[in-house]
């Protein structure tokens, strides 16, 4: 995993452009300062799934699944979370893929993460009000 020192989100919108040619791989936020906590967009072109996952003190809380569309594998796949009042409403290229409620918010911190023999390229990360 990968945590971004000079980005922070808390309100707005989370945006990041991933290249994903093999494995599994997505975007972290909300982390709390040790990265234990937080949430975590995982994304699985094989199974053409997303999924929101929590994270609570290294523990893992599955809370919802999405489905990629095609374009699946070796194409740039745009991601993004909004959260709003403990909505958090994740996109993949433009399009809703998860709605979900989480009341617990436990830091600001950003990142990415593959799993091993994974293939990822990031482009970029934007985050907006």
């Amino acid at each position: 995993a990968l945590i971004w020192d000079d980005a922070s989100y808390e309100v707005g919108e989370f945006l990041s452009h991933l290249w994903l040619s093999k494995g599994t791989a997505g975007l972290d936020y909300g982390l709390s300062s040790d990265g234990d906590s937080g949430f975590r967009i995982r994304l699985d072109p094989g199974a053409q799934e997303v999924q929101l996952i929590e994270r609570r003190e290294g523990s893992d809380t599955h809370m919802e699944t999405g489905t990629l569309r095609a374009p699946i594998m070796k194409h740039w796949h745009r991601i993004g979370v909004r959260v709003e009042e403990g909505i958090h409403r994740v996109t993949s290229n433009g399009e809703v893929v998860i709605v979900a409620y989480a009341k617990d918010w436990t830091g600001d911190g950003l990142g990415v993460f593959a799993d091993a023999g994974s293939d990822l390229a990031i482009s970029d990360v934007s985050v907006t009000e």
